[in-house]
């Protein structure tokens, strides 16, 4: 039997591509509608509380980070999304759960037609909550560079490969060149949708 260390909210670290088990509270990934982040992080939490499985999730997190503007008024401070479209779910992958969230009014994918959402590993949770330092972002542009050849994991361009045209290290974002229908076609997606091949 293997040990597992908990994060604060009660979520073990796992490990990439780690097996589903019932019972026990994973990281997942939930692709919702653009700019509808934080309203579907709350109805995600208000209805798991009404359909009674408010102990069935632990966490509901929308990526940002903290950036600098030049506003009227000087510099100030804003939120940023790291990752539009995306927010990270703390939860018991229990069948009841994975078919409450995916049926909600507003998230595109999450585990439907019968696949099984994706588990975050301990680094993509982290990075998904954004509690990055600057040596992993350095990490990850490293491995993303142009020219390397890549598998896209996530999205509606998942299974195809592709090769990386351009990468934006402070969006942590890549353009990859994924043949469509026998053409080039540029496609823009986040790090974490893609893995090297």
């Amino acid at each position: 039997m293997k040990s597992e260390t908990t994060h604060k909210s009660g979520c073990p670290e796992v490990k990439s591509g780690e097996e589903v088990v019932n019972g026990k509270k994973k990281w997942f990934i939930v692709h919702v509608l653009s700019g509808y982040e934080k309203k579907l992080a709350q109805i995600i939490k208000q209805r798991c509380m009404a359909e009674g499985l408010g102990d069935k999730i632990d966490e509901v997190v929308i990526p940002t980070k903290t950036v600098s503007k030049l506003g009227k008024k000087g510099k100030i401070s804003v939120e940023k999304k790291l990752y539009p479209g995306y927010i990270a779910v703390c939860m018991e992958p229990e069948e009841e759960m994975l078919n409450l969230i995916s049926r909600m009014h507003g998230v595109m994918s999450f585990g439907d037609k019968g696949r099984i959402p994706q588990i975050l590993g301990e680094e993509e949770s982290e990075r998904m909550r954004g509690i990055t330092t600057g040596a992993e972002t350095k990490d990850a542009e490293s491995k993303f560079t142009k020219g390397t050849s890549v598998k896209v994991i996530d999205g509606p361009f998942a299974e195809f490969s592709g090769i990386i045209e351009e990468v934006v290290p402070e969006k942590e974002r890549v353009k990859v060149m994924v043949t469509i229908f026998g053409r080039q076609t540029p496609v823009e997606l986040s790090f974490f949708q893609i893995e090297v091949m």
